[in-house]
């Protein structure tokens, strides 16, 4: 999807595609994202996801 998106973006059809990249550039992306980010995906979504800590207090029965 991805690839999808950039290679839209590779030709000039406004308004929904403007040329920015081009196909060298597009590739060298694509590269990069297979070879850093899905690497370190875990990684990723260890540092974004909400962490959740949780307390547990042991109080004795007999407490007046």
């Amino acid at each position: 999807m991805l690839k999808e998106i950039l290679e839209r973006h590779t030709v000039q059809l406004p308004p929904h595609s403007i040329f920015i990249f081009t196909e060298k550039e597009v590739q060298a992306i694509v590269n990069f994202m297979l070879r850093t980010f899905f690497r370190h995906y875990s990684l990723y979504e260890y540092s974004f996801k909400p962490k959740v800590d949780i307390i547990l207090i042991t109080m004795p029965d007999n407490v007046n």
